[in-house]
Formats: C-alpha cells, sequence, structure tokens
C-alpha cells in the first residue's frame, strides 16, 4: 500500500499528500530513474514543468565516461559489430568473474578465439585466469598507453612476457576495442583512455564499447539527450534547460533543497541520499520505504507491466514483456494524477 511516514494510506491521500508538498516547495530534485523509457520521459517532462534538477542514480558512472567523451570524441562500438568484426577485445579494470555470462553467451565466440582475443588490464591479478591479463596499476596502464601511443617501449615498469604480447597483438590486431566499466576507473584512467584513442585512430583504428547500462542509465541518457541535448545532470530552469554535472551531486544539493523524489523501478534497494523531505515512487517491495514521507507503489515493467530499456551500447532496445497480472498503476499514471 501506499505509505505517509511509514502508515498505510489510500492512493488517493498520498497523491494529496503529494500535491500539498509540491505547493510548499518551489524547488526540488528528481533522483534514481532506475526505470523504462515511458517512466523516464513522463518523469522528464514533470522535471521541466516543475522546474526541478534531475539526474541518474549512476551518475559517477555517466560523468567519468561521458566527461573525456564530450572533450576528446571517441569512435564507439556497437555490440554487433564487437562480435563480428573485432579481434581484440581489452577489458580494463574488469576482473575475468565479473565477466556477464549473457555478454559471453551472445558474443557466441569458441573457447579458443576468446582465449586469443581477450586481453585484461587490471589492478588485481586472479590465478587460474583463462585469459591473458596484465597487473598494472591506474598510474602504469596510464604510462602503458603513453608508450603505445609513442611506439616507445615501456619505461619505468618492469616488462613481462605478458606485456610483450600485448604490444605484439595491438599492433597486429585490425579491429581493436577497449570495453571500460567506468564505474571502476578513476577519471584520470578514462581521461588517458580516450586520449590515447584520439591520436592512435592517426594511425590505427581503435574502437570503444560502452558498458553505460545498469539500471536503464543508457536508456536515461538516451531520453536526456533526445529532450535537453544533455546526457545527465539537467536543471530546468525558466531559460531552459542547463547541464550541471558537478552541481547536480545530492550531497551538495541536500544542504539548499529540502524536497527529493526518488524514482526506481527495478531497483528495490535504493541507494538514497536524504533530504529533508524525501518521496519514493516505484518498486512495491522496495526497503526501507517507511523511511520516505511519502511512497507510492507502482507497476514493474517486465512483471506486471510491458516496457520498453535501451541496450547499454545505446544502440538497440530491449522490450519488456508483461507476465502477471496486478493492481498497481504505471508511474505516468500516477505524475498525470499528482498533475
Amino acid at each position: 500500500k501506499p505509505m505517509i511516514n511509514g502508515t498505510n494510506v489510500t492512493l488517493n491521500d498520498a497523491i494529496f499528500h503529494f500535491r500539498e508538498l509540491l505547493k510548499n516547495n518551489n524547488q526540488g530534485h528528481i533522483n534514481g530513474l532506475s526505470s523504462d523509457q515511458q517512466t523516464i520521459q513522463s518523469v522528464l517532462n514533470f522535471a521541466e514543468k516543475k522546474k526541478y534538477s534531475i539526474n541518474h542514480m549512476h551518475d559517477e558512472q555517466i560523468n567519468n565516461f561521458f566527461f573525456p567523451f564530450q572533450k576528446f570524441g571517441s569512435s564507439l562500438s556497437s555490440f554487433n559489430e564487437l562480435k563480428n568484426r573485432s579481434d581484440l577485445l581489452i577489458f580494463v579494470n574488469i576482473e575475468e568473474n565479473l565477466l556477464c555470462k549473457t555478454f559471453l553467451s551472445r558474443l557466441g565466440w569458441k573457447t579458443k578465439k576468446m582465449k586469443n582475443c581477450f586481453f585484461i588490464l587490471n589492478q588485481t591479478q586472479k590465478k587460474n585466469c583463462r585469459f591473458k591479463t596484465l597487473k598494472l596499476s591506474n598510474l602504469n596502464m596510464i604510462n602503458l598507453l603513453n608508450n603505445l601511443k609513442t611506439l616507445h617501449e615501456i619505461d619505468k615498469m618492469v616488462e613481462s612476457k605478458n606485456t610483450k604480447y600485448f604490444f605484439d597483438i595491438f599492433y597486429k590486431s585490425k579491429y581493436p576495442v577497449f570495453i571500460l566499466n567506468s564505474a571502476n576507473i578513476n577519471q584520470y584512467l578514462t581521461v588517458s583512455i580516450f586520449n590515447f584513442i584520439k591520436n592512435i585512430n592517426k594511425k590505427k583504428s581503435v574502437k570503444i564499447f560502452n558498458l553505460l547500462g545498469a539500471d536503464n542509465s543508457g536508456g536515461f541518457i538516451n531520453s536526456c539527450v533526445s529532450k535537453t541535448g544533455y546526457p545527465n545532470a539537467v536543471n530546468f530552469t525558466e531559460n531552459g534547460a542547463e547541464y550541471e554535472p558537478d552541481q547536480l551531486k545530492t550531497v551538495k544539493l541536500k544542504k539548499y533543497i529540502d524536497l527529493q523524489i526518488y524514482f526506481s523501478n527495478f531497483r528495490k534497494t535504493p541507494c538514497v541520499n536524504f533530504f529533508n523531505k524525501n518521496v519514493l515512487i516505484g518498486h512495491p517491495n522496495s526497503e526501507n520505504k517507511e523511511k520516505f514521507d511519502i511512497f507510492i507503489p507502482t507497476v514493474t515493467p517486465g512483471i506486471d507491466g510491458r516496457g520498453l530499456i535501451v541496450r547499454s551500447d545505446g544502440i538497440g532496445v530491449i522490450k519488456l514483456e508483461k507476465v502477471i497480472d496486478s493492481n498497481y498503476f504505471t508511474t505516468s499514471y500516477i505524475l498525470n494524477q499528482i498533475s
């Protein structure tokens, strides 16, 4: 059931209380957005109407990728290109046991090809790893990229058979692709990778495969760019949408904004940095829902509702089918009732 301060109430009561909360707060911040495309579009329209700021729960990961992407540009690879054309996949700070089984199965490569074409650059090196691995600190990874770019020998690094092997297969490869999880890479290394690719592409074509996809962050980026021209961290004002990736962080915003509205249809364990007033709209089984001033449960796309999400490479979409019936309403319906 919907809740107000941890007490079960009717949906009408929750909506009425929400309206009153909106009337008393000219400023507000919207966060979360672990949701399908229809919900994200509705929330973006709501944020624009109320002149609120909006960001995704994985804002740090998005910022870490798009800051160097906006500065240096890059050539991105789709999953189909990676699957059918690539002869070298370079995983940066992604351990072997964290390689998604779905990713490997859809890649469809034989074990021999994966052993020959997979190369992991990581700060930790596990025993009995199936693939070639270079154990390097972030600083040494940057040095490695600099030496690759200038075609010089590695300096201030201990050379190993794997290092020489990596140099050799990198320059022999025809379609190398860097796969990075920007959540696990500091910004200095991300910037170095994009800078390296910008320079090396003058001599050799190198691609990046984008792993921004958790909690449909790829879908949020897609919708946010379509509406505002910016990938995330947008503040809607009287003068239009303003891009503020460094300012729209909850740690900063909670100091001068009272109201936070958190949307999370897929994730039932939202990581929330609480403001003075907090509203949660989303997963019926959300944990700690009683801690919110208002909680409104909604349909979960892929379970009791249909929906679309965007693939992590930002090119294709995945359709979520309805499996069971329920009495919950969609987030779009709730926002229409509030309006």
